[in-house]
């Protein structure tokens, strides 16, 4: 009689399982039964042992092997189609959100999508939970995980997706040996894979790589305490900053060092880079950028507060926003005197101006004079 026989996760098989399967392979030949065997694809020692098995059914000609790729977005929608919700069919912007969260995963989407249905997630939300069966999944994957690595994945998760490796031997305080030797049983695992080659601004190559998904990257990190995740931020941040410490105030990687100096819980740092990333985007053009960075140091307690105000006001007066322009600008002159109190007069006096208030814009022009 015809019939199936179906074995799933052979990635997880001992070599005995793998020979009974090699067996089988061969004496049902003649007969019309068709096995199906599903695993994973990674680097480590377990798939390995299925290449043989492999080789061995393509070489008969009778296997077929079927790589299956994260979906697309087409793929997608054709599920959303297929669900009983109408709600999920009409709402916007969740085809889009569905791929960003599970980045094509079949088995993510398939979760989220009954999460959906069930009413555990709603479209509106604008922070997603993980469902259940994507939280255990992850968990389990990083449970084998041994301490070397469990460090290492979480110096990698605190630095972000993608991670160098010669940041994430630093920031782990790891030899470069073991370093090495742990990012390849990871990479064995399934958790990390290589990217490509960066060249730094010490003209080195170093090495570049990324979590595998997105999720569990957030799951790495929300598994490590707070107190070790300030430390790790301050290492990073120390870090970066010693890459850059002959260009400090145009450093490229300002902004990043603020950040972790900030998640560190070091906000007198952070507020200082975050004014030399404000200065550095002002300098590139990035306006909107750099009255983030500003508003971020200002809101961590720079001191020197009157010329970042000054400094938001003039990005608010080029976007014309002379409404935000004369508030910083009002601001910066509570915090000033003298000649600089002066030069802010003037500035308010051009804002006034250009909204066509002759009458205020007159009067700060002679208050500017007569200071």
């Amino acid at each position: 009689p015809a019939g199936m026989l179906f074995f799933d996760d052979l990635q997880w098989a001992d070599s005995s399982s793998l020979d009974l399967l090699s067996y089988l392979a061969r004496r049902l030949r003649e007969h019309p039964i068709c096995l199906l065997l599903t695993w994973r694809n990674s680097q480590g020692t377990a798939t390995s042992r299925l290449h043989p098995l492999q080789a061995e059914a393509q070489r008969s000609g009778r296997a077929t092997i079927l790589s299956l790729a994260r979906l697309s977005l087409p793929a997608i929608k054709e599920l959303i189609q297929g669900t009983p919700s109408a709600n999920l069919k009409q709402s916007e912007g969740l085809l889009e959100r569905l791929y960003t969260e599970t980045e094509g995963l079949p088995f993510f989407l398939t979760e989220y999508l009954n999460a959906l249905t069930k009413g555990l997630l709603t479209p509106a939300e604008d922070d997603w939970s993980l469902p259940g069966g994507v939280r255990d999944l992850l968990k389990s994957r990083v449970a084998d995980v041994g301490g070397t690595g469990a460090q290492l994945l979480s110096a990698a998760a605190s630095i972000g997706r993608s991670f160098d490796f010669d940041t994430l031997r630093e920031v782990s305080g790891r030899s470069e040996e073991e370093a090495v030797t742990t990012l390849e049983e990871l990479i064995k695992q399934g958790l990390v894979k290589e990217v490509q080659g960066s060249i730094t601004s010490t003209e080195a190559e170093t090495l570049i790589y990324d979590f595998n998904h997105e999720k569990l990257r957030s799951l790495v990190y929300e598994e490590t305490s707070l107190a070790r995740r300030r430390l790790l931020h301050r290492r990073i941040a120390e870090v970066l900053a010693s890459k850059t410490h002959n260009q400090r105030s145009s450093s490229p990687l300002a902004g990043q060092i603020a950040y972790h100096y900030q998640l560190a819980g070091n906000a007198a740092m952070a507020a200082d880079y975050f004014r030399v990333a404000g200065e550095r985007a002002r300098d590139l053009y990035a306006h909107s950028e750099a009255l983030m960075h500003f508003h971020a140091a200002l809101t961590l307690g720079y001191p020197d507060t009157a010329p970042l105000y000054e400094a938001i006001g003039d990005l608010h007066t080029f976007l014309g926003e002379y409404a935000a322009a004369l508030q910083s600008y009002e601001s910066a002159a509570h915090f000033s005197e003298g000649l600089t109190l002066s030069h802010i007069e003037h500035k308010l006096g051009i804002v006034y101006e250009r909204r066509g208030d002759w009458q205020e814009a007159e009067r700060h022009f002679e208050t500017a004079l007569h200071m």
